[in-house]
């Protein structure tokens, strides 16, 4: 009966550290999960408060605008032509070609009066190549760039900005310089010119940023041939489109509100849980750490237990205990009679009297 009743308290006390250890990973899972949704909310509330600001909650200004370079073609005076002056997109007998007069026009219109500023110019540059090259290979065997005109920044306010020049291409002085390369050469290359009208557009109007606009139209005109064909491809460009301010987007900002405010509290959970969680000392073990901080040096280990009958006096205050031992030169031994529950410490002056301290809970 007596070996029943010992089986059944052992049973208890196995019970009753299963339920301690499934209460202690029960806390440190729960500090876990904790820690991960505030983590997994203030990723929330950053990613929100990016889209905070955005075009779609802003202002617009719409534009539109077109670039073109159109052109006549003047004649050196003739037998054949009665016109000096022949109109655009036809086939030209390049020996009798004087200059070839450009009108480039850009015209930019805004919803509403920006403050602008702008610059054009326009380039002419020759090239002379290879037309037997390969593909991938360079074919350019001469070039020579050359700045026609540049105009000075304009600025002022409008919705509408307008620019246009008028500007004589001299067709034989380049025709010259690509037959004199080709004769000195002895090659027949291809040649052609680049003339391209470029203009910059900067402005600004109320909180839009970025309001700049750019074109580059450009004419390629064929050089070192009898008959040529004006390549109009590249001279007109149009675009719309419009320009957008940052503005508050209210769903978002309220969005990374309450992403933020979550994140704020599972971290005051978390850190409350995480020092739940940090294992506290009993006052028995505080105060026995606390002695063996302080007087380690002066404390031997005891491997079994010291037994005293008589003789013995109570020590009430760990620091007598410890002068007694400087005074007969005998040192503090400790052992623990119940595995955290008591603890003795003795010093004895080998006569036979025990001085003793006693921790319990």
């Amino acid at each position: 009966m007596k070996h029943f009743k010992t089986s059944k308290r052992s049973n208890k006390h196995k019970i009753k550290r299963k339920i301690a250890i499934i209460d202690k990973y029960e806390e440190k899972i729960k500090c876990g999960v904790i820690v991960v949704l505030t983590v997994i909310f203030a990723i929330l509330a950053v990613m929100c408060s990016f889209k905070i600001y955005d075009n779609t909650a802003g202002k617009a200004l719409n534009y539109s605008d077109k670039g073109n370079i159109d052109y006549k073609v003047k004649l050196k005076e003739n037998e054949f032509y009665e016109e000096s002056v022949q109109k655009s997109n036809m086939t030209y007998v390049s020996s009798l070609i004087d200059t070839i007069d450009l009108n480039l026009n850009y015209n930019l219109h805004y919803d509403n009066a920006v403050e602008y500023s702008y610059q054009y110019v326009v380039n002419a540059d020759l090239y002379i190549t290879n037309k037997n090259a390969k593909e991938n290979e360079d074919s350019i065997l001469f070039e020579d760039k050359e700045e026609l005109t540049r105009s000075e920044m304009k600025t002022g306010t409008a919705s509408d900005i307008k620019v246009n020049e008028n500007l004589s291409i001299p067709y034989e002085k380049y025709n010259s310089i690509a037959k004199a390369f080709a004769a000195a050469q002895g090659i027949t290359p291809e040649c052609y010119l680049d003339v391209s009208f470029s203009v910059s557009m900067d402005g600004k109007y109320e909180d839009i940023e970025g309001i700049n606009k750019s074109t580059d139209v450009k004419l390629k005109i064929p050089l070192y041939e009898k008959l040529i064909d004006i390549d109009e491809t590249g001279a007109t460009k149009e675009d719309s489109g419009k320009f957008l301010s940052k503005g508050i987007n209210i769903f978002w900002l309220v969005l990374a509100i309450l992403m933020g405010l979550m994140a704020i509290l599972f971290l005051i959970i978390s850190i409350k849980l995480i020092i739940e969680c940090i294992p506290k000392l009993s006052p028995y073990e505080k105060k026995l750490k606390d002695i063996f901080k302080k007087y380690d040096q002066l404390i031997v280990k005891s491997n079994g237990e010291i037994n005293f009958d008589q003789n013995v006096t109570e020590v009430h205050n760990f620091e007598d205990l410890v002068n007694v031992s400087d005074r007969i030169q005998q040192p503090i031994k400790f052992y623990e009679k119940t595995k955290n529950e008591v603890s003795i410490f003795v010093v004895d002056n080998l006569q036979k009297e025990y001085y003793v301290y006693h921790i319990k809970p």
